[in-house]
């Protein structure tokens, strides 16, 4: 042992893994633990199950390993003021218990967002989990088979034990109210999902922390979070560095390839998947091509920004779709007074149909007064990309509103 000390560095990592690999080899040859010690040593050695004890060695291992901060995120555009604005809402320091929710549109980075956080602060927490991609796991009155399912996804995720027994809801809090824990429950998009899987604070211990990712800011508001993270679209700047971080592996424009960049960002409506996306189709291209495809992208999006965004339209009433297509089509940024009186003989609830696509991050309402909100005054805005999908879906009806004569005319 001495010899790998002096090879590895007493004080390193390497140290450490070394040591329990003898350690393991060691006790593996020698030494005959009872069932009445399973933690002897800080891990459970029972001679008649090996394969439990390997594996609960390269688990701590491996725990250990990741204590190094991944580099899978750096460089991206904006990260940093993305994580400064969000630990300033977890308050790390504080033993409460908080819930942090993080908000905005299909493609925003939300998830990217939430997953360098992740890495950048799970090794304080004893106990973590990364939930991904929950979206459609569970819908309102779903059966109680299912609910006891997503329990059982977190509680072995974060406890790593495999094949956990759940026989009831409650115990997500019978085994975490006293650990302290990170959760990260992305893309969530019924409030089931969060009444399943975090229903209470109570349900974990001191300083745990809950993040949840959404599109839709009324399923954070339903469930009392009011730490609230909104993830807007990057400046013009930001949105040239993306494209060109992923079309020509710079962060800048290369010579004569500015209009076109900048078109295509336009065209993209900001969005970084869309800016992401289109940029690695457009890698290693020439200018000719670029040309060439500018019309495609006008008129089309790919299929995977397509697919993503059309999952928050397909969620919306029949009178909400309907109001969203107005908005994308034929009345984008225009004002909300205007809109409404415009369209107030529709039998469309105008108002709180603003509100229900802004909230699901449809639609952007334009902001003034330092930032506050004033719906009477703001104009309503959709990205191109939301723009180009309303457009598409505009083409399968044999309505389309007119714009001099609106209470003569319907769609959907």
């Amino acid at each position: 042992m001495a010899h790998v000390a002096t090879i590895a560095g007493e004080h390193s990592l390497n140290w450490y893994v070394s040591m329990n690999l003898v350690l393991f080899i060691f006790l593996k040859q020698f030494v005959f633990v009872n069932l009445d010690q399973p933690d002897l040593f800080g891990f459970a050695f029972v001679r008649d199950n090996e394969a439990k004890m390997i594996q609960k060695i390269a688990t701590d291992v491996s725990d250990k390993l990741n204590l190094t901060p991944s580099r899978d995120f750096e460089g991206m555009v904006g990260m940093e003021a993305h994580l400064k604005r969000l630990n300033s809402l977890l308050c790390l320091e504080s033993d409460e218990v908080k819930m942090i929710g993080i908000w905005g549109p299909a493609g925003i980075g939300k998830t990217t967002i939430a997953r360098t956080l992740f890495n950048k602060i799970s090794s304080i927490f004893p106990f973590k989990c990364f939930m991904e991609n929950l979206k459609g796991s569970i819908k309102g009155g779903a059966e109680h088979y299912s609910k006891l399912s997503l329990q059982k996804q977190l509680l072995s995720e974060i406890l790593k034990q495999e094949n956990m027994k759940i026989h009831h809801l409650g115990t997500i809090k019978q085994w975490l109210h006293d650990q302290k824990v990170l959760i990260i429950l992305d893309d969530v998009d019924d409030l089931e999902q969060l009444e399943v899987l975090a229903e209470d604070p109570s349900w974990f211990g001191s300083g745990s922390r809950i993040i949840v990712t959404t599109e839709d800011k009324n399923i954070l508001k339903a469930h009392r979070i009011q730490d609230i993270y909104h993830v807007d679209f990057p400046s013009e700047e930001e949105a040239l560095e993306i494209l060109c971080l992923s079309a020509f592996k710079q962060s800048s424009i290369p010579d004569g390839f500015e209009e076109l960049a900048n078109k295509v960002a336009e065209l993209c409506g900001n969005l970084p998947l869309g800016l992401c996306v289109v940029g690695a189709s457009l890698r290693r291209k020439s200018k000719n091509e670029w040309e060439r495809l500018l019309s495609r992208i006008e008129s089309s999006l790919d299929k995977n920004i397509d697919n993503i965004l059309r999952i928050g339209y397909d969620r919306l009433s029949t009178e909400d779709q309907s109001l969203f297509l107005h908005i994308a089509c034929f009345f984008n940024n225009e004002k909300v007074d205007y809109l409404t009186a415009l369209l107030a003989d529709r039998k469309l609830d105008v108002v709180n149909g603003f509100n229900i696509l802004a909230d699901r991050s449809l639609v952007r309402i334009s902001t003034y007064d330092d930032g506050i909100s004033v719906l009477s005054d703001s104009n309503l805005d959709v990205g191109n990309s939301f723009k180009t999908l309303a457009d598409k879906f505009l083409m399968h009806t044999s309505l389309r509103p007119n714009r001099d004569a609106p209470s003569t005319t319907t769609i959907g």
